[in-house]
């Protein structure tokens, strides 16, 4: 079954599923997310950590984003988001890299002023943000939205505001704010 694009110039575009191997956020949480950052997508670098079918990416770029970075290691996922960027004829203004978060995150150079980061519901978040705030991945007053299970309770983030929750059945969405350098 194809996820589709829900606004934009790519609205209505029907992508590649990424499989059984991954989960895809849900039509309504995309679309609460694009409402939030609507006034900061234009121009934007967006990273989509654990892309799956790349929805969320794509979504930025149809919504005005200049460039995406794609993280994803799942060889299915893989074969749908290189599809997908195919049928777009998005291959200009996007990154893939075909390895596991770790180790794409340590090869990133470049800071981001939205990211996504989408990881398996049972695996700990924590180890990915210290990694994108210790990197200097994310720009100072860029955001970050975290996908995970609505019953998992984290600590706070040392480095990084907490601006809202919402919860979306078992799935909860964090918007988080990088107002400083210092950590």
């Amino acid at each position: 079954m194809g996820i589709k694009i829900l606004g934009g110039k790519f609205k209505g575009r029907s992508l590649k599923s990424a499989g059984p191997a991954t989960r895809p956020t849900q039509a309504i949480m995309r679309g609460a997310f694009f409402n939030i950052c609507q006034h900061y997508i234009e121009g934007a670098h967006f990273l989509d950590c654990f892309a799956g079918s790349g929805a969320m990416g794509f979504e930025a770029l149809s919504r005005g984003a200049s460039r995406v970075t794609f993280i994803e290691q799942d060889k299915v996922a893989l074969q749908a988001l290189r599809q997908n960027i195919a049928l777009l004829h998005v291959e200009a203004q996007v990154e893939l890299l075909p390895y596991k978060a770790e180790r794409a995150l340590a090869q990133l150079e470049e800071s981001f002023s939205l990211i996504y980061l989408d990881p398996p519901y049972a695996l700990p978040v924590l180890p990915y943000i210290e990694q994108i705030l210790r990197r200097y991945l994310l720009k100072e007053g860029g955001f970050l939205f975290i996908e995970k299970s609505s019953i998992k309770e984290e600590p706070p983030i040392q480095g990084l505001k907490l601006i809202s929750r919402r919860t979306f059945g078992a799935a909860a969405l964090e918007q988080y704010q990088f107002l400083s350098q210092k950590i």
